[in-house]
């Protein structure tokens, strides 16, 4: 988006640190916004805001907004590529065996 003759602004939606917490995956979504001058050499202001979080467990996938606006796995997915390759990787873990009592039931 050109803003006059300052520049223009430039967003990205990407992920941010990914971290694991008591066998969840968490996935922060974050916008990034640049304001440069024209022809991108010299960058006037950064602001990153978090937009969503997004928790990988074993047999569920959820999405936290962290704004006003509701957004769905699939429309962050089409946004960002490269969640679902990141989504994909998350390991499953096996259920355990069950145990048999003493008597082998």
């Amino acid at each position: 988006m050109k803003i006059g003759s300052i520049g223009e602004v430039e967003t990205k939606t990407s992920i941010g640190k990914t971290f694991s917490v008591d066998g969840k995956t968490i996935y922060p979504v974050i916008q990034t916004s640049t304001l440069s001058g024209e022809g991108g050499k010299t960058v006037f202001a950064v602001w990153i805001s978090p937009v969503a979080v997004v928790v990988v467990e074993r047999t569920r996938r959820q999405v936290i907004s962290l704004t006003d606006k509701a957004v769905t796995l699939d429309q962050l997915l089409e946004t960002i590529p490269a969640l679902k390759e990141k989504i994909a990787t998350v390991p499953k873990r096996r259920s355990k065996p069950k145990k048999k009592g003493l008597l082998g039931d």
